[in-house]
């Protein structure tokens, strides 16, 4: 389950914040569910944060302000992929032999994917994304609800909030 509170995170004033106007406050929820035969399981999930990035959003009036400076973009990118790339490998110890993975990740931010990809390797890595991706911790699910793992595929689902917190659940295939 996810919960999203994005419009107490957005800047009235900031213009890079016009499109996150679009999207409303919400929460998802998915169930898995499996019989004794077939079907994906949640194996294990790990987390792990960096407050590195808290200064640059403020508090209003009792409103969350995104105010994250230009210079901090790259660094922030990069604070994403590697977070994501620890979090994976971590969850694959719970699958030794993983050769294929299926990545269901909330970053509207695509730029990153391509480095994630490329500090996985030799894994062979599927991204899949929800279309909007600004529904946070429920982007993943919203993913995996669309796009399900092939049948026997391992697959993680990637998360992150302001704060920063990143985390990632593992399913695997019974």
């Amino acid at each position: 389950m996810g919960a999203d509170n994005l419009s107490r995170t957005i800047s009235p004033d900031d213009p890079a914040h016009r499109p996150l106007r679009s999207f409303a406050d919400g929460a998802a929820a998915l169930v898995i569910s499996h019989d004794a035969d077939h079907g994906h399981r949640i194996l294990a999930a790990a987390g792990q944060t960096h407050p590195a990035y808290i200064d640059a959003y403020a508090s209003t009036m009792g409103k969350l302000r995104r105010q994250l400076p230009d210079a901090l973009k790259d660094s922030l990118r990069q604070t994403y992929v590697s977070s994501w790339a620890s979090i994976t490998r971590t969850l694959l110890r719970h699958l030794p032999g993983t050769t294929a993975l299926r990545l269901y990740a909330n970053q509207g931010d695509q730029i990153a994917f391509a480095p994630l990809v490329e500090a996985l390797k030799p894994l062979a890595v599927d991204i899949v994304q929800t279309t909007h991706g600004h529904a946070g911790g429920a982007d993943p699910w919203i993913g995996l609800a669309r796009i399900p793992p092939p049948d026997g595929g391992a697959a993680v689902l990637l998360s992150s909030g302001i704060g920063f917190h990143f985390h990632g659940v593992l399913l695997g295939a019974l």
